[in-house]
């Protein structure tokens, strides 16, 4: 019994740590701190470029035979989903950048970018955990740049725990990708 309510709890964990939906969370934080008045038009804007495309390649990828699920699990199989989402973020940066965002959108739009292609070469040697890069980012950002409490470095745990405990991932393919979602924003909040 206990055993069945971990796989569920791990399944929903893991559904709501995609990186699309963990995108459209960290940005709805910074664009309501920053000028809310704007947040329903930013909104559709990036839900658009950060999430909605996304699903949409996935399903394209899917109806192409090109992954067997929507979880791409297969590591051979992940590459054509980060070509896709690398133009997605690319040309959504463009949008974002004629609409004369703040600095902090930008930057947070540019390690999405950096993240992606990163991974994208990361794959085609080793499978690292997408989930893991998306939580940590999300929420590192979210805390150290937005003031969270700390304390919110937790949930990307709790995503960490259930890639493993579902077996998508190992134990270093998950701490790798908390640590490079971690490294990312870190490193270009510092420089820029």
């Amino acid at each position: 019994m206990i055993k069945k309510v971990l796989h569920y709890v791990a399944k929903f964990v893991s559904v709501l740590g995609i990186p699309p939906i963990l995108s459209l969370i960290l940005f709805v934080y910074f664009i309501d701190k920053i000028q809310p008045n704007l947040l329903e038009t930013y909104l559709i804007i990036i839900s658009f470029f950060a999430f909605l495309l996304h699903i949409v390649w996935v399903a394209v990828l899917y109806k192409l035979k090109l992954i067997d699920s929507w979880e791409i699990e297969k590591k051979e199989q992940r590459k054509y989903l980060f070509l896709g989402s690398i133009l997605i973020y690319i040309i959504g940066g463009i949008v974002l950048l004629v609409l004369n965002l703040p600095k902090l959108i930008y930057i947070i739009w540019l390690s999405y970018i950096i993240s992606t292609s990163l991974i994208f070469i990361i794959t085609l040697y080793w499978k690292i955990s997408i989930h893991a890069i998306g939580a940590s980012g999300s929420f590192f950002i979210m805390c150290y740049y937005g003031n969270l409490s700390m304390w919110y470095m937790l949930i990307p745990i709790l995503v960490l725990w259930a890639r493993v405990y579902l077996r998508r991932h190992t134990i270093s393919q998950v701490i790798a990708g908390f640590a490079l979602g971690i490294i990312i924003p870190f490193i270009l909040f510092s420089l820029l």
